[in-house]
């Protein structure tokens, strides 16, 4: 039960498969993980800075994806 719990809990924060499955098999924890997006774009505003404290809700960035592409324009 608490190794399904752990697996739930990293899955949770958004780690792939393959990255809870590696740390299964090294069985070592690092002080550094990479999370991915689920969501793909630019990034356009970040709010936050290394060391700052967030709560529950707080926006950290802004994307803007290129799914849909507006000009606006003026032809003369």
């Amino acid at each position: 039960q608490l190794l399904d719990a752990a697996r739930n809990k990293l899955s949770l924060w958004t780690l792939s498969k393959e990255q809870i499955e590696a740390l299964e098999i090294s069985r070592v924890a690092s002080p550094l993980m990479e999370f991915y997006s689920p969501y793909s774009g630019y990034l356009i505003e970040l709010n936050v800075r290394e060391g700052e404290y967030v709560d529950i809700g707080t926006p950290i960035l802004k994307t803007a994806g290129l799914q849909t592409l507006w000009v606006e324009t003026q032809v003369y």
